[in-house]
């Protein structure tokens, strides 16, 4: 296997992990208080899997 394409794989997952961050701030931020939308609960799960799967190659 392409070492690139692993490479590619966990940058992928990270970003995804870098974008909850993101998301989360960004709702809160315009609710004036914390917050927990879908989308980071379902950018969590894409991530983990990828990551899992980095981690598996």
């Amino acid at each position: 296997m392409n070492q690139y394409f692993v490479y590619g794989v966990g940058f992928l997952a990270q970003l995804l992990f870098s974008a909850r961050l993101l998301v989360q701030w960004l709702f809160s931020e315009r609710a004036g208080r914390v917050m927990s939308p879908l989308l980071f609960w379902q950018l969590s799960i894409v991530a983990s899997f990828i990551l899992m799967v980095y981690g598996i190659l």
